[in-house]
């Protein structure tokens, strides 16, 4: 019987192990910190996202700001001044050729509705671009919630 000496292949198996065991930890740190950079990566993309929404939120009020100014800015004010002294005209025109009193009536109703600051299509365009900026706002707060 020929005896076969054990301890240089255990040295060899333990070499081997230990080596095996380093590249493991090694690979294991590189899963660990590479899982971190993701994290992070992800992290700073859903910020930069958020971002873009709330400046897309304050550009699009701003936006809407500027177009209710040119609304109301001095062509429209004229141009309302305008339709303003038709509708006038007209009133003066259905009293000098002695029209049923309802429809003068008719008339000046209209004329108030559209035109008065207090009238019923001022008020509704108010009210409507109030919702738009109050339904923005809301939309930039759920998605700062959603953060």
């Amino acid at each position: 019987e020929m005896e076969i000496p054990t301890k240089p292949n255990n040295l060899k198996r333990a070499k081997y192990s230990t080596l095996e065991e380093t590249l493991t930890e090694k690979r294991l740190r590189r899963l660990e910190k590479n899982r971190l950079s993701a994290k992070e990566c992800r992290r700073r993309k859903k910020e930069h996202l958020i971002s873009l929404q709330n400046q897309m939120t304050n550009l699009e009020a701003s936006n809407l700001q500027l177009r209710l100014k040119l609304k109301i800015g001095e062509e429209a004010k004229q141009e309302e001044a305008k339709e303003v002294e038709e509708m006038k005209q007209k009133l003066q025109d259905m009293v000098s050729n002695n029209e049923p009193e309802n429809q003068i009536s008719e008339a000046m109703e209209i004329l108030k509705t559209k035109y008065a600051d207090y009238g019923r299509d001022r008020t509704t365009a108010s009210i409507y671009h109030l919702d738009q900026i109050q339904a923005r706002k809301i939309t930039q707060s759920s998605h700062l919630k959603d953060a």
